[in-house]
């Protein structure tokens, strides 16, 4: 178990990350170039575990079934549609030839809407497990990979996993893939939830209001609300945080620790870290993490089972102060929080940033950066202006904390 408590709600490190996609009624698109195939979904036994890798409050599971690869996927149950790479779409698709029909319009977790070429991949094997003539959007993942220091291949939908049982267990970490058996194993922790647009919703209490929330793993955060809401109360007053980012690009977030409790799913989350953003209300792995995550896909039922406290306690939310864009030479400011140790040592927007603690910025993934962030009482940045490099230290800070001594609200 980690040391980053269920409200933690934005990231500490690079930039929060909300990669749920929402495809569009009424999009355009052709006929594949080949008749449409039946999907399946293929367990050679009860269970299948899939080994996994947890990168921030995301799972990451990796294949390699021939001489290609290894591929990697973001499990991602907040997207109504799986995503893949075009190098993974041009070996796998069913057709080679001609392996993307006409675009298809999606609108991402930041509002926006883009275009995204389609195909069907006839096979995705992870283990022992089979998941048979999938249909896929094609996107370009490099600057996912150069998010997370490491090469992403796709975002796995929730729709992926058909009708089966799956659990996402964040302590081991693993996948396991199980086949639905109707009316049976429902633990005591299950709750139902409802589907809209293929993806799963259940009700919670924030505020002393009911609210839905999509349930996503595909989000780095605990709590995401898409506007500020004038009913609510904050123990610690809302400011600037880091920059949220999608598959669109970044925006400046907001963040605050609620005053009261959150309800969901049988458990409930003391003052909770609140970020604002996205397009509708969401749990993210700020909070799934703290569990493991069983979904009946047949059954629609959702369980947050854990062997942890309850109720959920508030942590502080640690911040480096910056967000980047990444790419392998260098690290590009995108923002810096006011109030933060960043800025008070004079960090602007656009400054580069080519070494930390004396390494190149190429060997410090997400999962290294993270765990610094959260625990090194500073961290020495490197940066570049035109020929020249500066270093400076810039030590982490409580951008949320627990309670008390906290920043004037934003103006």
């Amino acid at each position: 178990m980690r040391d980053k408590g269920p409200t933690t709600g934005l990231r500490s490190t690079l930039a929060t990350l909300l990669l749920a996609v929402l495809v569009l009624s009424g999009c355009n698109s052709l006929p594949f170039s080949t008749p449409p195939a039946i999907e399946a979904t293929d367990l050679p036994r009860e269970t299948v575990v899939i080994p996994a890798r947890r990168v921030g409050n995301l799972l990451l599971i990796e294949a390699q079934w021939d001489k290609r690869g290894p591929w990697r996927f973001i499990v991602d149950t907040g997207s109504s549609v799986t995503l893949v790479s075009s190098e993974f779409a041009s070996r796998y698709a069913i057709s080679r030839k001609r392996f993307v029909s006409a675009p298809k319009r999606v609108r991402l977790a930041t509002g926006t809407e883009r275009l995204f070429p389609n195909t069907v991949i006839r096979e995705f094997r992870f283990g022992e497990a089979s998941f048979i003539n999938k249909p896929v959007l094609v996107f370009d993942a490099s600057e996912l990979s150069a998010q997370f220091g490491v090469k992403i291949d796709g975002i796995l939908g929730f729709p992926f996993f058909g009708e089966s049982r799956i659990e996402l267990d964040y302590g081991q970490p693993q996948l396991r893939i199980s086949r639905s058996v109707p009316d049976t194993g429902r633990p005591p922790e299950a709750t139902s939830y409802r589907l809209e647009m293929r993806t799963p919703r259940i009700t919670g209490t924030l505020g002393g209001s009911d609210r839905e929330f999509l349930i996503d793993s595909g989000s780095d955060v605990a709590v995401v609300l898409p506007i500020l809401d004038p009913t609510l109360r904050f123990s610690i007053p809302i400011r600037p945080g880091g920059a949220l980012g999608s598959l669109s690009g970044s925006t400046q977030s907001l963040v605050g620790r609620i005053d009261g409790d959150f309800a969901f799913a049988n458990h409930i989350a003391r003052n909770p870290v609140v970020t604002f953003g996205g397009t509708e209300s969401s749990i993210g792995g700020g909070i799934l993490s703290l569990f493991t995550v069983v979904f009946d896909t047949r059954e629609k039922w959702v369980a947050l089972v854990s062997a942890g406290a309850s109720p959920l306690t508030p942590t502080s939310l640690r911040h480096a102060g910056l967000s980047f864009t990444k790419t392998p030479a260098y690290w590009r400011v995108d923002a810096v929080v006011p109030g933060s140790n960043a800025e008070t040592a004079g960090v602007r927007v656009g400054d580069l940033v080519v070494r930390i603690n004396g390494e190149p910025v190429s060997r410090w993934p997400l999962a290294r950066f993270d765990a610094h962030v959260r625990r090194a009482e500073e961290l020495v940045y490197t940066f570049l202006h035109g020929t020249r490099e500066r270093p400076a230290t810039i030590p982490p800070f409580d951008l949320v904390p627990t309670a008390a001594a906290s920043p004037a609200p934003v103006q």
